[in-house]
């Protein structure tokens, strides 16, 4: 078994300069809680890896959903995808009977 320890920016501690890993989400809210729907490490994702999870964000956001860099404790809205942001979907909320 292999534990790893994230600290406060999901960065992975290493032992030594140079051995964290920049772990990152995509996440959305939905009626069972949080789902993640992309994780990738900044520093090894592949370009191809990230135009996939950028058209899963930008396809949320033209349903109408709402997207939030929670990362650094932001919490700021935005309308476009940044690779090295920790992205928090939100649905648009729906009136109704």
């Amino acid at each position: 078994m292999v534990c790893v320890r994230l600290d406060e920016e999901n960065r992975l501690e290493g032992e030594g300069k140079g051995q964290t890993m920049a772990l990152k989400k995509l996440r959305m809210i939905c009626a069972g809680g949080d789902k993640t729907l992309a994780e990738w490490d900044t520093d090894t994702v592949s370009p191809q890896r990230l135009v996939e999870i950028e058209k899963e964000f930008n396809d949320k956001v033209a349903q109408g959903w709402f997207a939030a860099d929670i990362s650094d404790k932001h919490d700021v809205l935005i309308r476009e995808f940044d690779p090295d942001a920790e992205i928090l979907l939100i649905p648009r909320v729906q009136g109704g009977l």
